[in-house]
């Protein structure tokens, strides 16, 4: 047993360590590469307006707008760009510049980026559409219009606040993830899983007779071990219902092929309906959760195949007909619609209806949720 609990200890912190790995390196608030130093910059370029007063008011919202994220720094009236903007503009017979000429202006300017806010007005009401350019390659890399609304200063910073919001959201939708899993009571996916099982203290002995004597021969015992040996997957769907902003009761029925005893004396494998009820509980305001709870299965065609035998042999009229167990483990969001988790299941009720040994499960999954 202490060898067995010692794999058991082993697999786990591995486990652990692993998906600690994974949300630390995808889910840092701000990557290296995102360092306040190293943030690409951008400039806002207002076009459309009438006067100068209306320019610098929508420049001043959409700046404000970008700069509550962590994802660009915006530049502050640059006077530079600005003047070439002009200038281009006097060149131009239309007065008009393309997206092309304004992103060499950004790039001489040192920017990445362009926001280019545009006004557009009609009897006294107004629209405005706002485009990122990427200044090497000119290109739109996101867009967004607001609705038809009565041209007023606070309604052109709420225009710009949700513009900006609309394509921030597109580009970046993990950073909004948790704003919207908050907005959405019922949640139902699907998850598939790797399951790895074994029944600890069960332990076989293949005994045969010799080919020229009636004295059987015996073998060394072969204990159930903890590992890939006894592999197998899950498949089930997903119910998941907000408590609170941090607490999620989870539903998660389906079926799971295990195999609790694999050894070269024998293998034994069976289905099971499965039934996790789990509580998850969000961590410090990260991705990461807690998961505790319960965990119900119904076992059916359970078979044992021994060492150089060809046919399986039916082991149901040994097992109870439910076994329960005690679920804790761990759960990372790794973006609005997927979810890894790692589970271990201990079971409380014993195997065989006839020996004290008792099912463990450890999961390993992956969920897609709508």
């Amino acid at each position: 047993m202490g060898a067995v609990n010692f794999e058991i200890l082993k697999m786990i912190t591995l486990m652990t360590a692993v998906i600690f790995c994974i949300s630390a390196s995808v889910f840092a608030d701000e990557p290296a590469s995102a360092a306040p130093s190293n943030r690409p910059r951008i400039a806002v370029y207002v076009t459309g307006t009438e006067n100068e007063a209306m320019s610098r008011s929508l420049g001043t919202f959409v700046l404000n707008a970008i700069a509550k994220t962590n994802r660009y720094t915006p530049i502050e009236r640059s006077e530079a760009f600005l003047a070439e903007i002009a200038s281009e503009q006097i060149k131009q017979r239309s007065g008009a510049i393309d997206d092309s000429q304004i992103s060499r202006l950004g790039m001489q300017a040192g920017v990445q980026f362009i926001c280019v806010a545009d006004v557009a007005s009609a009897q006294g009401d107004f629209h405005l559409s706002i485009r990122i350019l990427d200044v090497e390659t000119a290109e739109v890399v996101a867009v967004s219009v607001s609705p038809t609304m009565p041209r007023t200063r606070d309604n052109l910073r709420i225009a710009a606040e949700e513009v900006v919001e609309t394509i921030l959201k597109r580009l970046y939708p993990e950073d909004y993830f948790e704003e919207t899993v908050q907005r959405k009571r019922f949640r139902f996916g699907g998850r598939a899983g790797y399951n790895s099982s074994f029944v600890s203290g069960l332990s076989l002995t293949v005994v045969d007779f010799g080919p020229h004597t009636d004295e059987r021969k015996s073998h060394e015992p072969h204990d159930s071990k903890f590992g890939f040996a006894g592999s197998g997957f899950e498949l089930s769907a997903v119910v998941k219902i907000a408590i609170t902003d941090d607490a999620v009761f989870s539903l998660s029925p389906g079926f799971v092929m295990r195999s609790p005893y694999a050894t070269d004396a024998a293998k034994i494998s069976e289905l099971a309906v499965s039934i996790p009820a789990l509580f998850e509980w969000r961590l410090f305001n990260s991705p990461v959760s807690a998961v505790g709870g319960v965990q119900m299965d119904i076992p059916f065609n359970t078979e044992i195949l021994w060492a150089d035998e060809d046919e399986s042999e039916p082991l149901d009229e040994i097992r109870p007909s439910q076994d329960f167990g005690l679920v804790l483990g761990v759960s990372v969001q790794v973006m609005y619609n997927l979810a890894v988790d790692m589970r271990f299941c201990a079971g409380i009720s014993e195997f065989d209806k006839e020996n004290s040994h008792f099912l463990r499960q450890l999961s390993v999954g992956v969920s897609y949720l709508y």
